[in-house]
């Protein structure tokens, strides 16, 4: 994923992003779960490349990745929680407004 958002290819990033997650929903065994996650990825892909397209929001995105990680592999379910949670709630439309129309 930190390649290719260095190298600029916002679809490659989504997918790599897409991927990371999805090794993360299948684990929790909740087949519903997994749909529900599948699904909404599925409808976001528009606004996930807009962001990906971005180097910096890409970038805070595998520094969000590799904290989630180092919880996960450190045992500490609160943190991971709160690592995931911080992962997904990333502000993907702001409250500024950027100068562009739409």
């Amino acid at each position: 994923m930190s390649d290719a958002i260095a190298r600029r290819r916002p679809a490659a990033a989504l997918r790599a992003d897409a991927a990371f997650h999805r090794v993360i929903v299948e684990r929790a065994g909740n087949p519903i779960l997994t749909q529900l996650v599948t699904w909404l990825t599925e409808k976001l892909q528009r606004i996930e490349l807009a962001y990906f397209g971005q180097v910096e929001s890409g970038s805070a995105s595998v520094d969000e990745h590799r904290a989630l990680l180092r919880a996960i592999r450190a045992g500490d379910l609160n943190e991971a929680v709160k690592q995931l949670g911080t992962n997904w709630e990333c502000p993907i439309v702001t409250d500024e407004p950027s100068g562009e129309a739409g």
